[in-house]
């Protein structure tokens, strides 16, 4: 009977070493999306173009005295009749380091080492909530997310892409803090910080998730304490702990200190121009109704492949009686009756989860009728991304709350966990689901349409750091498309090379007035010129000199074969 028991004990002992395994294993699994578009970056020689090259521009210049107030350009701009941007500078800040030493795909890398690290966070939390049985599905919906945004979102610095992972860490950090572990709650404000400052879209959800975990993780406690206080002094429960909440509002008091200065010292401040901007020509209630259904109906969008930003928008007309719309009315009703469920029960693991994602599914509506576009609507195509992830939450807050609250499922799962062999029948579960979701991380392929922009940019930003002294400004003159594309990149090399960049039109707007002529002659301008098929290098003009011609790669984003990098002489007017 003892070696019975011995040996019982000795399988039970390999059982939880098996299991305990699997809580190391699943996070490293979520994560693996972001690793392989970060190496992948790597491997192709990323360099900061566009809107990554502003970015990067504006990390460089994090704790000098050009360092950044607020956030990315906003398209609110043209709604507010002023120069509007995102709440606020953390985007910069994280990125900083990477932006001003070592190679230039370390910015990229950097995105992607933040992006590994929310996504393993995120499983984790998960494992802490309802141990494997939650990683396992929290883990597969991850890396199918990634599959639908397309993982190369995953290691950039633009600022609809760098939020997507805190995004789902986020929704985890309220659900912990709001069944009671309140000791989260600073990240959690930490996270919704960054959120909400790196684009506006997600301000209002990331507000909401605060909301929920602090009504959550303090209210019941709170007036559990002031009944019993009132009907019996001695007796009553220890009052709900205060540190976190101070911490929290300390943390936040820090990490909004610069934009709140700003909206202080500026009349009108950017959340002034922000709030303007809500009435702006918008396609409002229509368009919400009809991303919440494509995030969170059937066919959810985290079950899809490659949605670009523009697919997005040929997916918003639906039917209203149509199946999508039908299933996602469905999971509202879900999760608001399993709230409902929860406040009836008193039980905060029943009514948090759901209460979490409604919440934020409901703010994201609002942000949505106020979201300013074009007549196309691009920006609720790429702003939305973030709702994929959302919405494989909500899903999954569903089915696994419901569970929960039923107690013949319970019961039914109690059963079956007690008979002979069900945990190793549960093991041969996740792992199958464990190798199947490795098997969509490794196979899904990473595209970037600006992959053959990269070596093009690269050469040019060598050439011209090559010319550059430093200390003196150098303004850089771009045409067309592909000028948009590579001059915030030249310009990021010219002032990590110690000298002053200024470039004109949208992209210097984006990069701020520090980027603006101030009516000073140049040491140099830097011409960037493209050339379509057939056509023929120009002569330089007098006083111009034909600094380099690269070759472009065929590509979808440009039609010219061949940039004319040029450096001229300031001689007319000044223009620095």
């Amino acid at each position: 009977m003892a070696d019975t028991a011995e040996l019982s004990s000795t399988r039970r002992g390999r059982e939880g070493r098996w299991w305990r395994a699997w809580r190391v294993v699943l996070p490293l699994v979520a994560a693996l999306p972001a690793v392989r578009a970060t190496v992948r970056a790597v491997q192709v020689g990323w360099v900061p173009i566009a809107d990554e090259g502003v970015i990067a521009l504006r990390a460089h210049d994090v704790l000098t005295t050009r360092t950044p107030a607020l956030g990315q350009m906003s398209l609110a701009s043209a709604a507010a009749g002023a120069p509007t941007r995102s709440p606020g500078p953390l985007g910069y800040w994280v990125l900083a380091p990477a932006a001003q030493v070592g190679p230039l795909w370390l910015v990229a890398a950097a995105a992607g080492a933040l992006a590994a690290l929310a996504l393993a966070a995120t499983v984790h939390l998960a494992g802490r909530r309802c141990g494997v049985a939650l990683m396992v599905p929290v883990t597969a919906g991850l890396v199918l997310s990634a599959r639908a945004f397309d993982p190369v979102n995953l290691a950039v610095g633009w600022n609809p892409s760098i939020g997507l992972a805190p995004m789902a860490l986020l929704v985890l950090l309220a659900w912990s803090v709001g069944v009671g572990e309140r000791g989260w709650l600073p990240l959690t404000v930490a996270v919704a910080s960054f959120l909400a400052q790196v684009h506006v879209t997600f301000t209002l959800p990331a507000i909401a998730a605060v909301a929920v975990a602090v009504a959550g993780g303090w209210t019941p406690d709170a007036l559990g304490w002031w009944r019993g206080r009132r009907a019996d002094g001695d007796a009553a429960p220890p009052r709900p702990p205060l540190r976190p909440l101070v911490l929290a509002a300390a943390v936040g008091v820090v990490l909004w200190a610069i934009p709140l200065a700003q909206q202080l010292t500026r009349h009108p401040g950017n959340l002034t121009l922000l709030s303007r901007s809500a009435g702006g020509e918008v396609r409002g209630a229509e368009v919400a109704g009809h991303v919440l259904a494509w995030s969170v109906g059937l066919p959810p969008a985290f079950g899809r492949s490659h949605v670009g930003g523009l697919e997005i928008l040929g997916r918003l007309d639906p039917p209203w009686c149509s199946l999508q719309v039908a299933s996602a009315v469905g999971v509202g009703i879900g999760l608001l009756a399993l709230v409902v469920r929860g406040v009836r029960l008193r039980r905060r693991d029943i009514g948090i989860p759901p209460l979490v994602v409604l919440a934020m599914l409901a703010a994201s509506s609002v942000a949505l009728r106020s979201t300013p576009t074009d007549e196309r609507g691009v920006s609720v195509g790429y702003t939305t991304w973030w709702l994929i992830p959302v919405g494989m939450l909500a899903w999954v807050a569903l089915v696994g709350t419901a569970v929960r609250a039923s107690t013949r499922a319970t019961a039914l799962l109690g059963r079956v966990a007690r008979r002979p062999g069900s945990t190793r029948g549960a093991g041969v579960v996740v792992l199958v689901a464990v190798v199947l979701t490795v098997a969509v991380a490794l196979g899904t392929p990473i595209r970037d349409p600006e992959d053959h922009l990269y070596p093009v940019a690269e050469q040019v930003g060598d050439a011209v750091a090559g010319e550059v002294r430093a200390g003196r400004r150098y303004q850089v003159l771009e045409y067309g498309i592909l000028g948009l594309q590579l001059a915030p990149g030249i310009a990021y090399r010219i002032r990590r090379a110690g000298a002053d960049p200024v470039i004109l039109g949208g992209d210097g707007v984006s990069a701020g007035a520090e980027y603006q002529p101030r009516g000073v002659r140049c040491a140099a301008v830097v011409g960037l010129e493209p050339l379509g098929p057939g056509e023929r290098v120009p002569e330089p003009e007098p006083g111009t000199e034909l600094l380099r011609v690269v070759d472009i790669p065929p590509g979808p984003v440009v039609d010219a074969t061949r940039v004319v990098v040029t450096w001229s002489v300031d001689a007319a007017e000044p223009s620095c």
